[in-house]
């Protein structure tokens, strides 16, 4: 039992730590494509209506998705988890909150190389017209999104895994002592 809750504590602080990264990676998504507000020019439409609709609300929706997943780690620490073996209130909460971060996860598997996708498509040839005269397509962001939660996504069914196991594990021993 001793080996399923030290499993049960180690995995809390790993996903604790990609919960971070998760979270950091959503306030940093748009830094790289920031030349692309504020166009005006009907030259640059596409480019400004992917990167207002398709790339904001990508980015919005990421935010929420990743704050939550942070504000989860306090179920954790509400039911202490990191010293004790969780009940099962504990895991229901732990389980559902990580459990939609994963759908989340889902999601940004889907909608990332999407929005690449799109975005290696548009024309990027009249940018300079609106100041921006060097830009560089860049598609690092949307591969290290893709890398970030897909680590992410192990973590938290690792996490939910660990979390279930000291709990059935706590539950078997019990009976075999009674």
């Amino acid at each position: 039992m001793e080996k399923k809750l030290q499993i049960q504590k180690t995995m809390m602080i790993i996903y604790i730590i990609s919960a971070v990264i998760a979270f950091t990676y959503s306030l940093c998504f748009m830094t790289a494509y920031k030349d692309l507000f504020g166009l005006m020019l009907k030259d640059n439409a596409k480019i400004a209506y992917f990167h207002d609709v398709f790339m904001q609300g990508f980015n919005q929706t990421m935010f929420w998705f990743t704050l939550f997943g942070v504000a989860s780690i306090a179920f954790f620490f509400i039911f202490g988890t990191r010293t004790y073996v969780p009940d099962l209130l504990a895991v229901l909460f732990i389980s559902i909150s990580l459990l939609i971060v994963c759908g989340f996860c889902i999601y940004a598997f889907i909608e990332l190389p999407s929005l690449k996708q799109t975005y290696l498509s548009l024309d990027f040839s009249k940018m300079y017209l609106e100041g921006a005269v060097d830009y560089k397509v860049r598609t690092a962001t949307f591969t290290v999104g893709i890398v970030i939660f897909a680590i992410h996504f192990i973590v938290l069914l690792l996490t939910v895994g660990s979390q279930l196991l000291s709990f059935f594990g706590y539950k078997k021993l019990n009976k075999e002592t009674a």
